[in-house]
């Protein structure tokens, strides 16, 4: 697959979620390597997905933090297929990691804690992420775990 969407040739899929899919991509500006989600349903996608979409690039994009996948990009109105771009990380995601057997206990604390940093961080700034699950969590490549796919988060001063 090599497929272009903008200034990204889209490489392979590294997952799929209720969303859409995300591949791997080259920005052909610069040669580097990122992550492109792709929303479920394309431009057919309601407005609700697409206000979600909308939400899961700002959170991505606003906030700064190391335990969080950067959203580098957005493109949802101008393009038939809604899209946004986020730092490519080589993974796997904690579910992956887990497939592979059971881990020590020294080893679950010392992903755990970062977790738990970066969710202190998010509640700091008013952001409720509500999906935090082994897939959501991303290993870069020192092993640490990335919080990523803020598809249903929320914001504290919300009522739904």
């Amino acid at each position: 697959m090599h497929d272009k969407l903008g200034p990204y040739e889209l490489l392979n899929l590294l997952g799929e979620g209720g969303m859409g899919q995300v591949y791997e991509a080259r920005d052909s500006r610069d040669g580097s390597r990122v992550a492109v989600k792709l929303l479920r349903g394309g431009a057919a996608a309601t407005e609700r997905e697409k206000e979600l979409f909308a939400r899961e690039a700002r959170v991505g994009m606003e906030l700064r933090h190391p335990g969080l996948v950067r959203v580098l990009a957005v493109e949802i109105e101008l393009s038939a297929q809604p899209y946004l771009v986020m730092e490519y990380l080589p993974g796997p995601t904690l579910k992956a990691a887990l497939a592979q057997g059971p881990l020590d206990a020294l080893h679950v604390v010392s992903l755990a804690l970062p977790v738990v940093e970066t969710l202190e961080y998010l509640h700091g700034q008013d952001v409720i992420h509500r999906d935090i699950k082994s897939g959501n969590l991303m290993l870069d490549d020192t092993g640490r775990p990335r919080v990523m796919d803020f598809g249903l988060t929320t914001f504290s001063d919300e009522t739904s």
